[in-house]
């Protein structure tokens, strides 16, 4: 080096700026969003975000109605980088929606929160989770992972699931005794003939019972462990019961009626014979 000669030439192409730092490099400069995502965008823009490849061990789980806790854990980039354990810690009291970020500028070792979406986006930000609060204060906060993969999360919200395929993986319902219903639905919202549509799914107030339900009050079917309820007409085509003696509906032949079969022949037939 000679001496006067300005120390930013010097270090121009070594990665180092005049202050002998260097940024962070987990993304490329393609990744950088600049001014942040507002809300909106954010959702319009999910593919770009998951455009930063990354996964992580971080655990989020919900304390409370407005609060969420992540674990320590790591974040790996698609580059083969790995940041150094990120400690736990929380939203705090959440009341509005939260948005759970990674920012290397600001610290290597801890995720940062913020209620604007635009902060958590901007730059090489990895926007990790969104938690929202929820108005019921016995019920738990919701937390959703945002544009990334290997995400471990305890409660999870679908909001912004569109479309999907669960591919050779297992769904599985349960519940918390006391703490209510789990079940897939479209109309009903309990165990009852009262709404009309469906519900599938473990009835909490009832011994934590499967159940499925489908119709509305007055043609229905009902399912539980041990009794098949159906009210209304049944069109059977074509089919059977089976055992040694089977009953066996018959509407595709010339005769159509009720046939009982001893395994072997047709023993009772009850219906319209035509000759």
């Amino acid at each position: 080096m000679k001496i006067g000669e300005p120390l930013n030439e010097t270090l121009e192409n070594s990665g180092f700026n005049q202050f002998l730092s260097r940024p962070f490099e987990g993304l490329s400069s393609d990744f950088q969003q600049e001014t942040g995502y507002s809300y909106q965008e954010l959702v319009e823009n999910m593919e770009t975000i998951k455009a930063k490849d990354f996964t992580t061990t971080i655990a989020f789980t919900s304390t409370d109605y407005r609060t969420v806790t992540w674990a320590a854990g790591n974040i790996s980039y698609q580059d083969g980088l790995v940041t150094p354990e990120i400690a736990t810690s929380n939203t705090g009291n959440m009341t509005v929606r939260t948005y759970i970020y990674y920012d290397p500028q600001a610290s290597k070792v801890a995720l940062n929160v913020t209620t604007d979406a635009s902060v958590a986006t901007q730059g090489e930000r990895l926007l990790l989770a969104i938690a929202v609060p929820d108005a019921v204060t016995t019920k738990k906060a919701e937390v959703q992972t945002f544009g990334a993969t290997g995400m471990y999360i305890g409660n999870l919200s679908v909001e912004h699931l569109s479309a999907g395929t669960i591919r050779s993986k297992t769904v599985t319902l349960a519940v918390t005794a006391g703490e209510g219903d789990c079940y897939f639905n479209a109309g009903k919202t309990d165990f009852t003939n009262t709404q009309s549509g469906f519900i599938l799914g473990i009835d909490d107030s009832d011994s934590d019972k499967a159940k499925f339900y489908i119709g509305d009050s007055t043609t229905y079917l009902n399912w539980n462990p041990s009794t098949l309820t159906i009210a209304g007409s049944v069109d059977v085509i074509l089919g059977a019961f089976g055992g040694t003696t089977t009953v066996k509906f018959d509407g595709t032949s010339t005769d159509k009626g009720i046939v009982v079969n001893d395994g072997t022949n047709d023993v009772i037939f009850i219906g319209i014979e035509v000759t």
